[in-house]
């Protein structure tokens, strides 16, 4: 039997300073993976640059690194670009700032491996870099800061065909694109088994905690108030 392979694919947007310390994350996993693509989502700084020398440098028979180009269409539509042209039988979404702990796609491929399960997701930590520190500081103890169950896409892993079979990422939500997914996915009777324990770090930083708090609450009412409505709580 054909051993199972991993398509790991990073969205970038102006995510350079990151990029070389996520990929590493990818390379240093206890199951290699056959292929990582790192999703230029229209960055406007080195991003592009940095892409293509991680792929010159880092590619090797074992894992092979390429970079994809796209104009700005949003994280989303980078995702699913990445997802049509995978080439392992299963795929893993890791965002640019965020890391993988080095067991993380080993213990994934064990759970897909079980006839019960059709999607994993593991629990993830926050994390906050030095430049937010006293953000860090007013969290400490608060449940942002515990471990949590990540339905999240930087913790799933799924296989491919039945990525295709669910269907992409919607490139119109910019917030709640994962939420949306995981439980369309639950609505198409998608098993989701839950790894308890932390296998990512999401890292916070000033550009992600920039993000419009409105806007974001926003699109979750609006996604909640659809599930809803299709007989399914959010949850």
């Amino acid at each position: 039997m054909t051993p199972r392979r991993f398509t790991c694919v990073v969205p970038v947007y102006n995510g350079a300073r990151f990029l070389p310390e996520a990929v590493r994350t990818i390379l240093d996993q206890t199951h290699r993976p056959l292929e990582i693509l790192i999703c230029d989502d229209g960055s406007e700084d080195r991003s592009r640059e940095v892409a293509a020398e991680l792929a010159a440098s880092l590619s090797d028979e074992d894992t092979e690194i390429r970079s994809l180009i796209q104009e700005r269409a949003g994280a989303s539509a980078a995702r699913n670009r990445g997802a049509r042209e995978a080439r392992g039988d299963l795929l893993a979404f890791l965002d640019v700032d965020d890391l993988w702990l080095p067991e993380k796609l080993s213990t994934q491929l064990e759970v897909l491996d079980r006839p019960d399960t059709d999607l994993s997701v593991t629990m993830l930590q926050n994390v906050w870099l030095d430049e937010v520190a006293d953000e860090g500081e007013r969290y400490c103890g608060h449940r942002l800061s515990l471990p949590m169950v990540g339905y999240l896409t930087q913790t799933l892993a799924l296989a491919t065909d039945l990525f295709a079979r669910i269907g992409p990422f919607r490139e119109d939500l910019r917030h709640s694109g994962d939420t949306e997914w995981i439980a369309r996915a639950k609505l198409a009777g998608a098993r989701i088994h839950i790894t308890p324990k932390v296998l990512v770090q999401r890292r916070l930083h000033r550009e992600n905690m920039s993000r419009s708090t409105v806007e974001k609450a926003a699109e979750y009412l609006d996604l909640a108030r659809a599930l809803v409505a299709r007989g399914k709580k959010p949850t």
